[in-house]
């Protein structure tokens, strides 16, 4: 079995599910409709927040071991885009 984790705060270690498969058979459940796992059990976010600026960890368990590896995911693009669409609208009403 394979999950999918974000942490609900930073470093807080409170995490919420988001993604479960079940091998062999690979029958994913996802709660959330902006989550996605692809090929190689990669998770794929899309519509991302800077509320999704978080740590999220992926859990291998198998009746001989569990594999734990962690990531995170640091959301920036959203300030320049804001930027741009200030720059913009004072262009055009300003």
């Amino acid at each position: 079995m394979i999950i999918w984790e974000k942490e609900k705060e930073p470093f807080k270690n409170e995490w919420l599910a988001l993604a479960v498969t079940k091998l062999p058979n690979k029958n994913t459940v996802i709660p959330d409709e902006r989550f996605e796992v692809g090929g190689s059990s990669s998770l794929l976010l899309y519509n991302v927040t800077i509320l999704d600026s978080t740590r999220y960890r992926c859990t291998f368990f198998s009746s001989v071991m569990l594999l734990e590896s962690y990531v995170f995911l640091v959301v920036t693009g959203l300030c320049f885009l804001f930027l741009f669409l200030w720059k913009l609208y004072k262009s055009v009403y300003i």
